[in-house]
Parts: structure tokens; C-alpha cells; sequence
């Protein structure tokens, strides 16, 4: 495993489960990984139809959540990947990362990405257009190396301390 560093947004807030919420946020994922000149083409589901905890290829479970979208099944959970070509770990040499979870004890919309390949990132940007997808209370920008684990962190799995790499940026 590679340790690199990250630069990551978290909103918290209140996560619709609006079926067309979901596939705003699909289709907004898909987008901000490509317009960082990276393709997205790994995903994770939680819902009604989707149990396991693994990731699958995009390729491969696309059409399935389309289906899902179109028979507005109930989704608590969407991530998606781009990855390099010979990951080992998807928790831990991802390029782009992207979630929203309605996981009850911590609601949030996610995004981290390798800081030493993408430089260039408009973060207010990126901010106003989480937003869409949360009706969000408070948030985050941090950096912090992949090594510590930036999805635990925006969980509030363990406390602040814990990460000894962790750079607060901006609260808001």
C-alpha cells in the first residue's frame, strides 16, 4: 500500500432517501470523478436489493442500480471509486472517493482524493455543490494521509486525536 496524502470534504446533515435524490448523487459522483479526469469504475450499494458489503465494477452492477432507480427501491448508501488499475485495498489506494449515506448515526455526503495526483480542486466549489445533496447542518475540509483513513475520520469512528496526520482546513 501506497500512503499519499488526501484532501477530503464532509457535509453533515439530514440524507433524503428520495430515490431521485440517489441518482442525482450517482449521476453528480459519476461527473465530479470525470471532470477530474479520472473514471469512476468501482461502486459500493447499500439497500433493499443490494446486501453485500463489497465492492463491485461500475461495468459490472450499473444496469442494476438504473433498475433500481427505476423502480424506486430504497437505498442507504452509494459509493463510488475510481481506481488505479492494481489496487490491493479500496479503503487505501483509491484516486477518488465519493459517498452518501443515510446511515442513521452519522448522515453525511464525502468526498477524498489523492492530493498528490489531483492539485487542482475548487473546494467552495465542490462545497456548494455537495449541499445539493444534503440538507446539511456542518462540515469540514481536512487533510490527512489515506494511511489514517479519511472515511473513518468523516464516520466519527474514532475520536480527533486519533489521526495523527489530520490537518483541519475549514469548518463551516
Amino acid at each position: 500500500m501506497a500512503i499519499f496524502n488526501t484532501l477530503s470534504i464532509v457535509l453533515y446533515g439530514s440524507v433524503s432517501d428520495n430515490i431521485g435524490s440517489w441518482k442525482n448523487w450517482y449521476e453528480y459522483s459519476k461527473k465530479q470523478i470525470q471532470d477530474l479526469n479520472f473514471e469512476p469504475n468501482y461502486i459500493g450499494i447499500s439497500g433493499t436489493n443490494f446486501k453485500s458489503s463489497k465492492i463491485n465494477t461500475l461495468r459490472r452492477i450499473e444496469k442494476k442500480l438504473i433498475e433500481a432507480f427505476d423502480n424506486s427501491e430504497i437505498l442507504s448508501s452509494l459509493e463510488l471509486y475510481s481506481m488505479p488499475d492494481e489496487f490491493k485495498q479500496a479503503a487505501f489506494d483509491y484516486n477518488i472517493y465519493m459517498i452518501r449515506t443515510a446511515n442513521l448515526r452519522c448522515q453525511r455526503v464525502f468526498i477524498t482524493l489523492n492530493r498528490d495526483i489531483i492539485q487542482a480542486i475548487n473546494i467552495n466549489s465542490v462545497v456548494e455543490s455537495l449541499k445539493k445533496h444534503i440538507d446539511y447542518t456542518n462540515g469540514e475540509v481536512f487533510e490527512m494521509t489515506n494511511f489514517d483513513n479519511p472515511q473513518f475520520y468523516a464516520a466519527k469512528m474514532n475520536e480527533p486525536s486519533d489521526y495523527k496526520s489530520l490537518k483541519i482546513i475549514e469548518t463551516f
